[in-house]
């Protein structure tokens, strides 16, 4: 007498069964399975359809670094370099994986130095493009250029890179921009009138010119000048102040301070000096010799 269970008879139906299964990290290419049937008393029985195929999306992230770091300040002229990594997980791709690199226009794009990656190198003048063809599979594909600081660059130079294709409907990019904050150049030059190395008398007014170029503006803290006059010499006023400096110091130590901010450009200040007069033991002003200045 056999048990109930195993010995019930199916009837006509029909009978279904569910369960799940989950894509491996690691899966490429394609997923899926197969039924095969057996018994029942059918010596063939119909399995339609009998397999299932799911295409696995590859995976794509990008990063991007540089040489110097992001953020660490830059010089005009200085050479930076910048690596770009896509990391293929899922591969192999199904379509052209395509990088596209903007430089701001303040740099200059030099030469691809490294492509162990095997990337496709197109785009001209700021905007570069790095092509992975179709296929590529699972792992990372690396390619390195360099770009220079122009002479005139402010403020931040920085560039961004935007991944599309490979078959991944959104790729990873992260990080994706760099900045360099550039270090504006400062040179000052004075003068005078008459010119420096020109003989003058006790009483005579001199008038020195004092120029500040600023390059590669803004400039990012206050920038003081402080002029020190010989003690032969009596600081007379400000007569020009075209740079806007703001006049501070007393005696024959002046400063003239230049605020934050300043822009690209020249900034000129003038002041007059007086050569001290010299009075005999009479009290008459004599004229005394002078030294070259």
């Amino acid at each position: 007498m056999c048990v109930p269970s195993p010995c019930r008879r199916a009837a006509t139906g029909t009978y279904v069964v569910q369960y799940t299964a989950t894509v491996n990290a690691n899966a490429t290419g394609t997923v899926g399975n197969s039924v095969v049937a057996a018994g029942g008393g059918d010596p063939d029985p119909v399995c339609t359809p009998c397999t299932t195929g799911h295409p696995v999306i590859p995976q794509i992230a990008v990063s991007k670094s540089s040489n110097p770091a992001s953020g660490t300040t830059v010089l005009a002229g200085d050479t930076i370099t910048y690596t770009v990594s896509l990391a293929v997980t899922n591969g192999p791709t199904t379509a052209p994986t395509v990088l596209t690199d903007t430089l701001d226009s303040d740099l200059t794009f030099g030469s691809v130095t490294s492509n162990t990656g095997g990337f496709t190198v197109g785009g001209a003048g700021n905007v570069r493009t790095f092509t992975l063809p179709t296929g590529a599979a699972t792992g990372t594909y690396v390619v390195q250029y360099t770009a220079t600081v122009n002479a005139n660059a402010t403020g931040t130079v920085g560039n961004s890179v935007v991944a599309a294709g490979g078959g991944d409907p959104d790729p990873v990019c992260t990080p994706c921009t760099t900045g360099h904050p550039v270090i504006p150049q400062i040179a000052v030059s004075k003068s005078s009138n008459p010119a420096s190395g020109t003989t003058v008398l006790a009483g005579d007014t001199i008038t020195y010119t004092v120029s500040l170029a600023v390059t590669n503006g803004p400039t990012t803290a206050l920038t003081v000048l402080t002029d020190t006059l010989d003690a032969d010499l009596s600081f007379v006023a400000v007569t020009s102040n075209t740079g806007g400096f703001t006049v501070g110091g007393a005696g024959n130590v002046r400063t003239f301070t230049l605020p934050t901010g300043a822009a690209t450009g020249t900034y000129v200040g003038a002041v007059h000096g007086d050569r001290q007069r010299q009075r005999d033991r009479h009290g008459r002003q004599q004229r005394g010799r002078c030294r070259r200045w």
